[in-house]
C-alpha cells in the first residue's frame, strides 16, 4: 500500500534567551523561552532523504538569538518579528508557529530602594504568547500560566446534581485554589499595547478572584472572562483552564483536639478541571 506524508512540522524548542538592556544607571532584562516550528515544503526530506530545503534547527536557534538584538517592547512584538523573518527569508516555509514563555523578574529591594541590576523571581508565574502566521493571515494570542491563587474563605459549592454515586457535601464556605492558565486572542495587531493588556487581564483575575464570592469555579471563570472581554476591546476571546486544587479538611476531633476547621490536606490528584472559552458576542466563530 502506498504511503504519503501527512501533517508535519519541525524546529527548535526550549531555547533560553536572556537579553540585558543596559540603561544608565538601571539595567533591564528580558528572559524568554522560545519554540519555533516550521511547516512547508519539506515532504522530500522524509520520503527521499533530501535535506536541501531543510533549515537546520541550529540555524533556527541562532536566529532566535539574533532577532532578539532588534528593538521590541513585549513578547508579542518579538514573536511577530520572528515570524515575519522566517517567512521572508525562506520561501519553502509556508507557516511558522512561535511560542514564547516569559519568565518574570522583579528588582531586588535593598534598604528600601530598588537595585539597579539585581532581580528576583516573584514565583512560577509565566507570561505566554502563541503565534500562528501564514502569508495571508496572522493569529496572535497572549497568555498567563502558572499563576497560583488561593483564598481561605468566600467560596462555596451548592445545588449541584446528585446521584447514587455522589458523596460530596454541599458547602457554603471552603478553600478555593487554582493554577490559572489563560490565553486571549487579539482581534487586531496594530496600535495595541500588548503589555498593558496583559497587566490589565492579570489585574482582573486577581481582583475578581479575591473580592467576589465564588459559587463555583465555573462562575468565577465567567466573571473574570466576561470582565476581560468588556474591558479590553483588543481581544476577541479568552480561554481559561482552571484546575480545582482541592484542600480537604482534617477532622482533628478524631484526635481529641478541637475541630476549628483550620487544618486541611492539599490534594494534587485527582483534581477537578474546569475549562471554557468566552468570546465577544459579535466575534466570528
Amino acid at each position: 500500500m502506498a504511503a504519503v506524508v501527512g501533517a508535519n512540522r519541525y524546529g527548535k524548542a526550549c531555547v533560553r534567551l536572556l537579553k540585558v538592556i543596559k540603561g544608565d544607571p538601571q539595567h533591564s532584562i528580558v528572559n524568554y523561552t522560545v519554540q519555533v516550528l516550521l511547516e512547508g515544503d519539506f515532504e522530500e526530506s522524509f520520503t527521499h532523504a533530501d535535506n536541501s530545503k531543510v533549515v537546520p534547527t541550529d540555524t533556527t536557534k541562532n536566529t532566535i538569538y539574533c532577532i532578539a538584538k532588534k528593538d521590541f517592547s513585549s513578547p508579542e512584538e518579538y514573536a511577530l518579528i520572528l515570524g515575519s523573518h522566517f517567512l521572508e527569508m525562506y520561501p519553502q516555509v509556508k507557516k511558522i508557529i512561535v511560542d514564547v514563555t516569559e519568565t518574570l523578574w522583579k528588582r531586588m529591594v535593598i534598604n528600601g530602594k530598588e537595585h539597579d541590576f539585581s532581580f528576583e523571581k516573584p514565583g512560577g508565574e509565566e507570561r505566554r504568547v502563541h503565534l500562528e502566521k501564514t502569508r495571508t493571515s496572522t493569529s496572535l494570542s497572549g497568555g498567563i500560566a502558572n499563576y497560583i491563587v488561593l483564598k481561605t474563605t468566600d467560596s462555596g459549592f451548592q445545588n449541584f446534581h446528585q446521584c447514587k454515586y455522589t458523596v460530596l457535601p454541599e458547602m457554603t464556605d471552603r478553600i478555593l485554589a487554582t493554577n490559572v492558565t489563560s490565553y486571549w486572542e487579539y482581534n487586531q495587531l496594530e496600535g495595541v499595547d500588548f503589555t498593558k493588556v496583559h497587566h490589565g487581564i492579570k489585574k482582573i483575575i486577581t481582583e475578581k478572584f479575591a473580592t467576589e464570592y465564588s459559587k463555583s469555579v465555573q462562575a468565577t471563570l465567567w466573571m473574570i472572562a466576561a470582565t476581560a472581554i468588556s474591558d479590553h476591546k483588543d481581544i476577541a476571546k479568552i480561554k481559561f483552564s482552571l484546575p480545582n486544587l482541592h484542600h480537604w479538611e482534617i477532622d482533628t476531633s478524631r484526635f481529641g483536639l478541637p475541630n476549628d476547621h483550620d487544618i486541611f490536606v492539599a490534594v494534587d490528584e485527582p483534581r477537578g478541571l474546569i475549562e471554557a472559552e468566552v468570546r465577544r458576542a459579535d466575534a466570528k466563530l
